[in-house]
């Protein structure tokens, strides 16, 4: 099972997914709702996101398929 997210973990990762041009407000919604409920999500990323999830220390990221992030907890 994936180590879940707190509430001031998830704050940070949303700022960022939400900078993104990458992504639409609703799939930074639906990203947000499967980190929150699931542990994990998968987003599309044009380099902006992977750069800036690195700051982040207890985000854990790999990469999926066709270009895709996988967003996880530490």
């Amino acid at each position: 099972m994936n180590r879940m997210f707190n509430l001031n973990e998830l704050a940070q990762v949303e700022d960022i997914l939400q900078r993104s041009p990458s992504l639409t407000p609703y799939e930074v919604q639906m990203a947000m709702c499967e980190l929150r409920d699931q542990g994990s999500c998968y987003v599309r990323d044009q380099g902006q996101i992977e750069y800036a999830i690195a700051y982040l220390p207890f985000v854990k990221v790999e990469n999926g398929q066709n270009g895709n992030l996988r967003l996880g907890h530490w």
